[in-house]
């Protein structure tokens, strides 16, 4: 019984401690000097335990040439992928940031790539402080 009363008083403890709360964004955009234009969709989960925010988030951008007239029939030419963990107490941070992007074959050209070069990805650790 003891360790029932211990196991339901640790739970009540951090259960009035840890709030959570699920964020999302989506836009597209135009390059107004050229006909490129871009999907965005990110997502970002936080949580807090005590003053310690945790917040997990990714994104993916896709790159594509634009032609309005044909709305369905766009013709990507990037995607880039990003995902990571942010831990804030107070006003400082440590974020551990992966950031990925890659070609798509273009289908306005079969036999072309938009960009020759294949992918780029890196892996950061940065510390800071913001308010």
């Amino acid at each position: 019984m003891k360790k029932y009363l211990i196991t339901l008083f640790l739970f009540m403890v951090l259960a009035h401690s840890v709030y959570s709360e699920l964020h999302g964004k989506f836009q597209i955009g135009h390059n107004l000097e050229d006909t490129v234009a871009f999907t965005q969709i990110k997502l970002s989960y936080d949580f807090d335990i005590w003053e310690i925010n945790t917040m997990l988030y990714g994104s993916i951008t896709t790159w594509f040439m634009a032609d309005w007239e044909r709305m369905f029939n766009q013709s990507p030419f990037r995607n880039i992928y990003e995902g990571g963990l942010k831990n804030t107490v107070g006003i400082f941070f440590i974020d551990l940031n992966y950031f990925c992007n890659h070609a798509v074959y273009a289908t306005y050209s079969k036999n072309d790539w938009y960009d020759m070069r294949w992918s780029d990805a890196m892996t950061t650790l940065s510390f800071g402080v913001e308010w």
